[in-house]
C-alpha cells in the first residue's frame, strides 16, 4: 500500500511474492526500511548538494569480515566503522584476514583523502567519481571484489521509495 501505483514493481523489486512466509516478510520489511531510512535519504542529500554546486560521493559498505561469513553476508548499519578507524582486531577478536585488512586500508584511505582534500580519490585507489543525479552510481565496498564504482544494485528500489515519498508531498 505504501507504494501506491508502484505496488507491483515494488513487489518485484523487493522479491515479495503475493503470499509471504514469515522470513520473507521480515527480509522485505528490512529492505524497505533500510531504503526508506538510509539509502533514499542519502541519495536525496547528494542530489541537494550537487544541485547547489557542491560535489558529493556516495558509498555502500557491503563487505563483512571473513571470520563472520557465511553467517553475515551483508553489513549492518555503521558496520564499516571498525574498518574506518583501524579497529578490526578489537571488533573481530583478532580474527582479521589479509582481505579484511586490505578493505580497511582502502576505505580508510578514501576517508582520509576526503577529510584532507574534500575528495576521496588518491594514489593507488580505484577512481571514485563524484555523484551524478542522472546516474545514481556509488562506490561499493563489496563482499568479494574490493571497492567497485558503478550503478547501485538497489537503485530500482530506491527509485520506488523516492516516487512514493514524492507522491506524499
Amino acid at each position: 500500500a505504501h507504494f501506491g501505483p508502484d505496488a507491483e514493481p515494488a513487489r518485484t523489486a523487493y522479491g515479495a511474492p503475493a503470499q509471504l512466509d514469515k522470513n520473507t516478510l521480515v527480509n522485505v520489511l528490512l529492505g524497505i526500511g533500510a531504503d526508506m531510512t538510509m539509502h533514499e535519504p542519502a541519495r536525496y542529500a547528494a542530489k541537494q548538494m550537487t544541485a547547489h554546486g557542491a560535489p558529493a560521493w556516495l558509498y555502500r559498505f557491503t563487505y563483512t569480515a571473513e571470520s563472520t561469513r557465511p553467517k553475515a553476508i551483508g553489513q549492518t548499519h555503521a558496520g564499516e566503522l571498525p574498518f574506518m578507524f583501524d579497529q578490526l582486531a578489537a571488533k573481530y577478536d583478532g580474527q582479521v584476514s589479509a582481505k579484511d585488512q586490505q578493505t580497511a586500508e582502502a576505505f580508510n584511505s578514501y576517508v582520509t583523502n576526503f577529510v584532507k582534500n574534500g575528495d576521496p580519490n588518491g594514489t593507488a585507489l580505484p577512481e571514485w567519481p563524484a555523484f551524478s543525479a542522472d546516474q545514481y552510481d556509488l562506490m561499493d565496498f563489496t563482499l568479494n571484489d574490493g571497492p567497485v564504482f558503478g550503478k547501485d544494485p538497489r537503485a530500482e528500489r530506491v527509485d520506488l521509495v523516492e516516487h512514493a515519498a514524492d507522491r506524499r508531498q
